[in-house]
């Protein structure tokens, strides 16, 4: 029958032979080990699962430097007086020439170390190098963070930088600065990565919320780049429907916004808060302002638009229309005054009442026209000034220094020449001329024979007074006779 207290007494005297080989420190390798108590099993010579504390490299009360390690780890362990169980005392490396070739090849990641740098890294690959000279690299995968003395440089390498502020929320946007691909938050714990025309986007985004939690509710939203929102849509340009490179939008107390918008064409869009009664204002104090339009330009003003030049100042009240382009128009909206360069070389202003003065480059003429229709136009192709009135009187001043004038209807006229004379001439056909010291009249021929016949039938008529006989055999009736021939003669 087998002997219980004879197995049991050599089972004691094994032990503690063993024990007696692990007086001096020993090597144990981790097998497992739990995050909850920190505990792991540990095999060493012979004993296959033994249950030993983690050691960590400092570990007190408030502060600690802690490393948990991995299936395989070599430690070296010895036993105290007062633990039953052996102590961790530190690891030790394996292998380390291999795993440093690896690193040389560009396939590990187990630098050579210079004495004096330090490294740490974990099982995920994130990394952090102190190195000789004051130099620290921080890697998280391809993610990377540096600080070099050398180059008096701080730098960070990664598809995505972002910076939370007070009010951030896993799974929202607002209240952080992102830069770098476009990712918009699916979950607390997940994300998307929209795309823009088949490729994945980028942007610089901004949202300051309002920390005392009253409007506006948000301070600043400014996004650049691609410019998308929350669900990875485009946003686009308030006046061109054109998406996005650009969009700062400045809340005022009562949460409107500021808005500048440039979309991906380069075009421009500016919108002042609702609050902004100050509205827009350009200072520069001591430099230039120059502005080139080259197509259309429009501006409307509903209140008074002053520009002031030097001392010189220009004011039109109640614009309503400011068109540059083949015409520039000007009109007042309270006096309907009007002034029209239109692009065939015509400029014209007209009052309100219909006054209007025309200055065209074409003809090469002044024209002054009242609202009843008088006019006065000064013809410097022609050399000509005319006067004309609303009832269609008219005067005009030739080239030639003479003068026509005209009355209304225009059969009545008086023209002066410096070479010709006067001339009268009337609606019915009668003339005055002078000229060369003689006066001529004129007129039709047939009153001309009727005045003739007239003269006629009055010396057929008439006798001589006290004589009773006709004029026409009386003695001084002849000179009579011949002073009517020359009169006639002057008729012309």
């Amino acid at each position: 029958m087998p002997n219980w207290n004879a197995d049991e007494i050599q089972a004691r005297e094994l032990d503690r032979a063993r024990r007696g080989q692990l007086t001096q420190p020993f090597g144990v390798y981790n097998q497992s080990v739990s995050s909850d108590n920190e505990t792991g099993n540990w095999s060493y010579s012979g004993n296959q699962s033994r249950t030993m504390s983690v050691v960590h490299p400092f570990s007190s009360s408030g502060s600690w430097i802690r490393a948990m390690p991995e299936p395989g780890a070599a430690f070296v362990a010895t036993f105290r007086a007062d633990e039953a169980r052996p102590q961790l005392l530190n690891s030790f490396t394996r292998g380390a020439v291999n795993r440093v070739n690896s690193y040389k090849d560009g396939a590990g990641l187990y630098r050579p170390l210079q004495p004096g740098e330090i490294e740490t890294s974990s099982a995920g690959y994130a990394k952090t190098y102190w190195t000789r000279r004051s130099q620290l690299v921080s890697n998280a995968g391809i993610l990377q963070r540096w600080a070099d003395q050398d180059r008096l440089m701080c730098g960070d390498r990664a598809p995505i930088h972002q910076k939370q502020l007070f009010q951030y929320a896993d799974g929202q946007m607002g209240d952080e600065y992102r830069l770098g691909l476009v990712s918009r938050p699916k979950t607390s714990w997940q994300a998307s990565y929209p795309k823009y025309n088949g490729f994945y986007a980028a942007e610089e985004y901004l949202s300051i919320k309002n920390p005392s939690l009253v409007f506006p509710q948000e301070l600043v939203h400014v996004q650049r780049g691609h410019v998308l929102d929350e669900t990875g849509e485009a946003i686009t340009q308030t006046s061109t429907g054109l998406p996005l490179r650009k969009q700062s939008l400045y809340y005022a107390l009562d949460d409107s916004p500021t808005v500048h918008e440039v979309d991906e064409q380069g075009n421009v869009y500016f919108e002042t808060a609702d609050m902004a009664v100050q509205g827009y204002e350009i200072n520069i104090p001591s430099g230039n302002y120059k502005r080139t339009v080259q197509l259309d330009e429009f501006i409307s003003c509903t209140g008074m638009r002053q520009d002031s030049v030097g001392a010189e100042i220009l004011d039109i009240d109640q614009i309503a229309d400011w068109k540059v382009g083949t015409s520039l128009t000007i009109k007042n909206k309270s006096t309907s005054h009007e002034w029209v360069a239109d692009e065939t070389g015509v400029t014209s202003f007209t009052t309100g009442s219909g006054h209007t003065i025309i200055l065209d480059d074409v003809s090469n003429s002044v024209t002054l026209e009242t609202a009843a229709g008088s006019q006065m136009v000064l013809d410097d192709a022609g050399g000509t000034v005319t006067i004309a009135s609303f009832k269609k009187s008219s005067a005009v001043l030739e080239s030639n220094g003479g003068i026509t004038l005209t009355a209304a209807g225009g059969d009545t006229t008086v023209t002066m020449s410096p070479f010709n004379g006067i001339r009268i001439k009337e609606a019915g056909g009668g003339e005055l001329n002078l000229a060369n010291g003689l006066v001529a009249l004129g007129n039709s021929s047939a009153e001309l024979v009727n005045i003739v016949n007239q003269i006629a039938q009055a010396l057929a008529t008439c006798t001589a007074p006290g004589f009773g006989a006709p004029l026409s055999i009386a003695p001084q009736m002849p000179p009579i006779i011949s002073l009517i021939t020359q009169i006639m003669g002057t008729i012309s």
